[in-house]
């Protein structure tokens, strides 16, 4: 929630306005990692996540602080001795150069087991 008045502040200043983007985008992901944290407690179960194309690296180290929630961002993680889940957010370039993005013949990240 804002008033117009930060919001002119915002349009006046975009580094400030990106930094406050940023910080309500990490605030609701830290939410989500609670939740998850308190409805997961006292059973075995667990919660994979991939960030996606449009998702920032600064949610990687949110995600990883979670009790119940495992990054599975570039990695192949095996979930049991038949299955196993191969996890990339990136994406090629899209219009609105989003910050998980490569180009097609350029190296993507690799996987790691």
């Amino acid at each position: 929630m804002t008033n117009p008045d930060e919001i002119a502040e915002l349009e006046k200043n975009l580094s400030e306005s990106v930094r406050y983007f940023l910080a309500e985008v990490l605030k609701v992901v830290q939410q989500w990692m609670q939740l998850a944290d308190k409805k997961l407690e006292g059973t075995d179960l667990k919660v994979y996540c991939s960030p996606g194309n449009d998702d920032m690296d600064e949610v990687d180290a949110i995600i990883r602080a979670s009790r119940r929630v495992l990054l599975a961002e570039g990695q192949v993680t095996q979930l049991d001795d038949h299955h196993e889940m191969i996890s990339s957010g990136w994406s090629n370039r899209t219009p609105w150069d989003t910050h998980r993005e490569r180009d097609e013949d350029s190296s993507k990240p690799g996987m790691r087991r």
